[in-house]
């Protein structure tokens, strides 16, 4: 009878050290499917505000396209899956009323775009919400070299 014993003593043993490497082997796999996602997670959003700077640009392209440079503006970029705040710049960079070639006046601007997620107020960048580890930003710039004359665009790379 006591060998008997000694091998269920044993057996306890064995079955209490392969609960342990269970329940640690699922605790790895939980995290490593957390982590996994939530970096899934900031991949989509760092592609939605690319997607969304490049829209604002596109945006404030027309509209310098139209006659209007706004220095500084905020912007919800609307997208499939929410409006994504950007902030956008512009500056006319040709002298004064910009430069006569031809019979044509030229004018030039430096535009600029930044989209982030999330942002305080609208505002991007914010120096708040970069503090939070799923912050993304992307920020984007263009030239815009316009013919007031003509009312003609173009936006050299």
């Amino acid at each position: 009878m006591s060998a008997n014993r000694r091998q269920g003593g044993f057996s306890s043993i064995l079955l209490i050290a392969i609960v342990v490497l269970l329940a640690s082997l699922s605790a790895f796999a939980l995290n490593f499917l957390r982590t996994g996602a939530g970096a899934q997670s900031s991949e989509i959003l760092a592609l939605r505000a690319e997607q969304a700077a490049k829209a604002a640009l596109e945006w404030q392209r027309r509209r310098v396209a139209g006659g209007t440079c706004t220095a500084t503006q905020t912007f919800n970029v609307p997208l499939a899956a929410g409006n994504f705040p950007a902030t956008l710049t512009c500056t006319q960079t040709s002298p004064g009323a910009g430069y006569t070639e031809g019979a044509s006046t030229i004018r030039t601007y430096q535009l600029g775009v930044t989209a982030c997620w999330p942002a305080t107020g609208g505002r991007c960048p914010d120096a708040i919400a970069a503090q939070t580890p799923d912050y993304v930003q992307r920020a984007l710039t263009g030239t815009a070299v316009c013919n007031i004359t003509t009312g003609r665009c173009s936006w050299p790379r």
